[in-house]
């Protein structure tokens, strides 16, 4: 069966050792997931958010998914909005993240360039074993 390599991020700013736990977990009882492989959380300032400065728990992710890349990113929204990232939720109270799951990397196209260079992916991916992102990127 055809897999997809991807990167994710999951951050945290509100509860945040239980919604990234409770997200870690659903992850991995996922439908088709492979190869997963989880940094640390690590506790971090906010980057470029503005509306609080309350830390951020991240976590970086490795892994393959049988899904396709639309399938993929709905069941990631889908675990955001089982933790409470509803757009009512975001109008509300924006400045609380109760989980942000970004995928970073799909099949070594990069999808958000921006968040490459912030420092808990760095970390993270170097605790994972992989000591540069471009190593990931298809050429």
């Amino acid at each position: 069966m055809l897999t997809h390599r991807f990167l994710l991020t999951l951050g945290s700013n509100d509860t945040s050792e239980d919604h990234i736990s409770k997200s870690c977990e659903a992850l991995r009882r996922l439908p088709g997931m492979r190869d997963l492989l989880f940094s640390t959380p690590r506790r971090s300032l906010p980057i470029s958010f503005g509306l609080s400065d309350a830390l951020f728990t991240d976590v970086v992710v490795l892994g393959a998914t049988t899904l396709v890349k639309e399938e993929f990113s709905q069941v990631l929204k889908s675990l955001e909005h089982k933790a409470g990232r509803t757009a009512e939720q975001r109008r509300l109270h924006p400045e609380i993240i109760p989980i942000d799951i970004d995928l970073i990397l799909w099949e070594g196209q990069v999808l958000k360039p921006q968040d490459l260079e912030r420092p808990y992916l760095i970390t993270g991916l170097q605790e994972l074993g992989i000591s540069d992102w471009r190593s990931l990127v298809r050429e």
